[in-house]
């Protein structure tokens, strides 16, 4: 990944033409431009941490590059993506096509005691959700970014529809 660009790593369709070339070098984001533990040594909330911000920059590069309009429309879009009810529906939806090892991983994350719950999420919800964000961390920093990508592919998918099946039942979700 060294000479590719982050959103690279993300198989995100855009028509749009390609950014004009910069004369300044961008930063590495790479994972391996830092010295680090293996995924498998971090402890589950830290490979939430970079799994939420790995699936917010998914989220919002993918956005960007659908939705033509306001910075508003695209945060609201993004905080349908994001919020623990829609995090937790998903794991729960694709939890049938995880690996045996991949469980394992969503399993170690929806164990681990934060000691934080969100205001706008049950416990439960809450604890799948960092389930979610550890097996995306966990899939990130294992430079995995084949599955990385289907595992994103899925959740957008599940988010979408349940954003389509809201707006038809003229309701939004909390």
């Amino acid at each position: 990944m060294n000479d590719e660009n982050f959103f690279d790593i993300f198989e995100i369709e855009n028509d749009a033409a390609s950014p004009p070339p910069t004369s300044m070098p961008m930063p590495s984001l790479s994972p391996t431009s830092m010295p680090m533990p293996t995924p498998s040594q971090l402890p589950p909330l830290v490979l939430a941490y970079v799994g939420d911000s790995v699936y917010e920059m998914y989220v919002r590069g993918m956005l960007a590059a659908r939705i033509a309009g306001s910075v508003h429309k695209l945060h609201v879009e993004a905080t349908e993506y994001s919020r623990c009810g829609s995090q937790a529906d998903v794991i729960k939806n694709i939890e049938d096509k995880l690996t045996e090892h991949e469980r394992d991983i969503v399993r170690r994350g929806r164990n681990a005691n934060s000691g934080y719950i969100p205001k706008n999420a049950s416990v439960t919800e809450y604890r799948h959700a960092t389930g979610f964000e550890t097996l995306i961390g966990y899939l990130y920093l294992s430079r995995d970014y084949g599955r990385l990508n289907q595992i994103l592919g899925y959740a957008a998918q599940r988010v979408g529809e349940r954003i389509t099946e809201s707006k038809s039942h003229g309701r939004t979700e909390n």
